[in-house]
Order: C-alpha cells, then structure tokens, then sequence
C-alpha cells in the first residue's frame, strides 16, 4: 500500500501529535480507551482512499467509517478495503447538507482531505494533477473556498467526543484562515507547515 507523499506527511503528522503516537505512517492511539468509537473520515469525491485503508491496517482495533458524496468513488474505495483487507465502514451522503451529520457516527478523531483549491488555481496547476483526481474532489469556488472547513467544525460539535480532534489538509495560501474557521468556532488550533515550509495541515482540537 503507497499513498502519495502528502497523504504520507498528514498522516504520519496524526501520528506524531496523537498522544502515545510513535510515528508510524497513519497510526492513531486512543488514549488506551477500549471502547473507542475510532475515527471518522470524510472527502467530497475522493479516489483511492489510502487514509482509512492504512490507518485500519495499523490499528486493528480501530473502528473507522468514511463517507463520500459519489456511489462510484466509494465502490473504488469499498474495493481497496477488500483488497487490503481492512474493514471499514463507508456511507454515501453529502457532507455539506448538515441534516446527514446525525446519521454519523460519532468519533474521537475526525481526518479529512477536502476540495480547498480555489477554481483561479487551475490554470496554474500541472496536468498530471488534473488526470488524476476528479475536479470535485480538488476545486472549491472561489467566492466560498473554505466551504468545507467551515462544514467539518460546525459537525465537529456534534460528531466529536470531548476534546477529540480534527485534522485537515488546507490550501497553502489559506492556512491562517482556515484555522480562524475553527478557532471562531471554538477549537484550539496549531497549523503545521510541509517539507517545503507550506501551510499544510491543521489540527483542531474540541476545548473541553
């Protein structure tokens, strides 16, 4: 299993800010708890699914549920989780429309790799990157480009347990504003830089 390196860095930055965490790619402990209800997983059109996959091979224990908006994105998904042999649970629904959020689970950690690239963007973006991923799952408009974020912390005050987490990736010229979403909506927030010193990933955490 290879995900990309930037799926790699978020997810061995979970691991390293996890407490317990002993850097492994995509490991998260649960403070020793037993009956944790494990993480929860969220992107809009996503392609091969790789976080939930590694982090339900590293932690067996882990209960993990990931939800997408497409039927044929989950399929791609629910294959590699066989493939892998992880199991997993998956459940098509808009995360956007805040009338699905109950019907989630709730969870310790919430992990999510949304559209963040504003549509001004493409033109400045290679065609390998393009080929690759469906639109959805990279652009965002650009009057609303942090749509999402503010989505995942408003959910985040239902589907979280006290003090659990979110991660994000965000877009590189919005990192502070992105985590001015959650802060004004009551997270405590540390914006983490990549191995070219971008703003890359964020960490909110619910203030107890």
């Amino acid at each position: 299993m290879k995900p990309g390196f930037t799926t790699y860095l978020f997810c061995k930055q979970i691991s390293i800010d996890t407490p317990a965490g002993n850097g492994r790619a995509c490991r998260l402990d649960y403070k020793g708890s037993q009956n944790s209800t494990g993480a929860f997983y969220f992107r809009y059109r996503y392609g091969k699914r790789l976080h939930s996959c590694h982090t339900k091979k590293e932690n067996p224990q882990a209960h993990i549920t990931s939800c997408d908006i497409s039927a044929a994105a989950l399929e791609i998904a629910q294959k590699n989780a066989r493939k892998y042999k992880t199991e997993i649970d998956f459940i098509q629904t808009d995360f956007l429309n805040k009338d699905n959020w109950p019907l989630l689970p709730g969870a310790d950690i919430m992990v999510s790799n949304p559209p963040y690239i504003p549509q001004q963007e493409k033109e400045l973006m290679h065609n390998n990157v393009l080929a690759y991923e469906p639109h959805l799952a990279l652009f965002v408009a650009d009057e609303d480009p942090l749509i999402f974020y503010t989505a995942i912390a408003n959910a985040g005050k239902i589907l979280l347990k006290e003090t659990g987490s979110i991660y994000v990736e965000v877009f590189e010229e919005l990192g502070n504003e992105t985590a001015l979403v959650f802060q004004n909506n009551g997270y405590q927030t540390v914006l983490k830089k990549d191995m070219q010193g971008k703003d890359r990933f964020i960490k909110a955490q619910r203030n107890p």
